[in-house]
């Protein structure tokens, strides 16, 4: 066995899924490489800097590994164990320690008040109602990364999003290719919630699956007060109403009419027609009318996670970077 899969095999017994950690391997990594001594500690401190391992326990062949102490995470609602917990909350930090090295602080420090920052994303706006577009400049205008994962060290399977903190700053991750950009739109202001409401502090992370359809992970376990907190907040930042009550068509009534209600309602309140049906989907349970609904909405086939990692990008100093992070960026967050 060579020394790379050796360290591969200690990274899987530590929580790492094998194929995750092959994608983080730099480009220029070969057999060459791996005989050279210093490409040989290069690559372990990358990763241990990375994943957030203590470096001294990852240079140990004999040690099992450590992660640092990057705080207490939350899993809510996912089927994990307590290695692969440890390592999603171990790369979760250190993605968001070079996210935000790489990114400037906010100018002004994040209102609690979902329904003041709504106004002020639609006050003087063009925009019809709050989409996910200016919620990632809302978000950047505060100082909060949001990257959409394409790569997890346990898998993504089951998870919606992330939000993690390093000191008083939050960044967020989004982790399921949505239906349509209404739903990452509820999960980017649902994890906004949890920072706003100080539910994630000085390197407290929370890792969840959010249930606004049939596909996501729903364990049967009632909310705790913090997800209730962050669904307010999201209703209200997206809707103006601490919920959304939606009145669709009748039993017999076909999907043409509830987008045109949905389109019709959303222009009236100013919120999106895609949240209105997910909504509808939601309440009712008529999943397949909510369905079929969406993919005729003209945004229904937006490319969302490639467009939250293009905004990314625009955002990083290059200067903040090394290649080999710009890399790891691209492998973990791609944006194509």
């Amino acid at each position: 066995m060579s020394k790379t899969e050796a360290l591969i095999k200690r990274l899987e017994v530590a929580g790492f899924a094998g194929d995750f950690v092959r994608t983080c391997l730099p480009d220029w990594w070969d057999d060459q490489a791996e005989a050279s001594d210093s490409s040989w500690l290069h690559l372990q401190l990358g990763l241990a800097q990375r994943l957030s391992i203590e470096p001294l326990s990852l240079l140990d062949e004999n040690a099992p590994l450590r992660l640092s102490d990057v705080g207490r995470p939350k899993f809510k609602h996912l089927a994990l164990s307590e290695a692969q917990q440890r390592a999603a909350n171990g790369f979760g930090s250190g993605l968001a320690r070079l996210l935000l090295a790489a990114t400037p602080e906010g100018t002004h420090e994040l209102p609690s008040a979902a329904l003041e920052l709504r106004h002020l994303l639609l006050a003087g706006a063009d925009e019809p109602w709050v989409g996910f577009g200016q919620l990632l400049t809302l978000c950047a205008a505060f100082g909060i990364p949001v990257a959409h994962l394409t790569a997890f060290p346990a898998g993504i399977k089951g998870m919606a999003a992330m939000t993690t903190s390093i000191g008083a700053r939050g960044v967020i991750f989004t982790a399921r290719r949505p239906t349509h950009p209404a739903q990452v739109s509820f999960y980017i202001a649902h994890e906004l919630g949890h920072i706003a409401l100080g539910h994630v502090r000085d390197g407290r992370s929370i890792v969840e699956a959010l249930t606004l359809d049939p596909g996501e992970t729903d364990d049967g376990l009632p909310p705790d007060e913090e997800e209730v907190a962050a669904d307010r907040f999201a209703f209200e930042l997206l809707t103006g109403q601490p919920i959304l009550h939606v009145q669709g068509p009748s039993d017999k009534g076909t999907a043409r009419e509830l987008v045109e209600k949905a389109i019709s309602t959303g222009h009236a309140l100013r919120i999106d027609p895609g949240l209105i049906i997910l909504c509808f989907g939601r309440q009712s349970n008529r999943w397949s009318l909510a369905g079929a609904a969406l993919k005729m909405l003209p945004d229904h086939d937006v490319t969302v996670p490639a467009q939250i990692n293009r905004a990314l990008r625009t955002q990083l100093d290059p200067e903040m970077l090394s290649s080999e992070d710009r890399a790891y960026i691209d492998a973990v967050a791609a944006a194509t």
